[in-house]
């Protein structure tokens, strides 16, 4: 099983956010070709859910 990934910079936007974040430290000794991300706006209770695929 992977590690959680670490944030290493947030940059806020008016109506969105880029999240940059740096690869787990262990993978479990497979590699990690999915990341999801959930999120939700302050003051809401829904979660958002997106799945990004890996990019060289």
């Amino acid at each position: 099983v992977p590690s959680v990934p670490s944030i290493t910079q947030v940059q806020p936007y008016s109506s969105t956010a880029q999240v940059l974040f740096e690869e787990p430290e262990s993978t479990g000794g497979v590699p990690v070709l999915k990341y999801r991300a959930e999120w939700r706006a302050v003051g809401r209770g829904k979660w958002v859910q997106r799945v990004y695929e890996v990019k060289d």
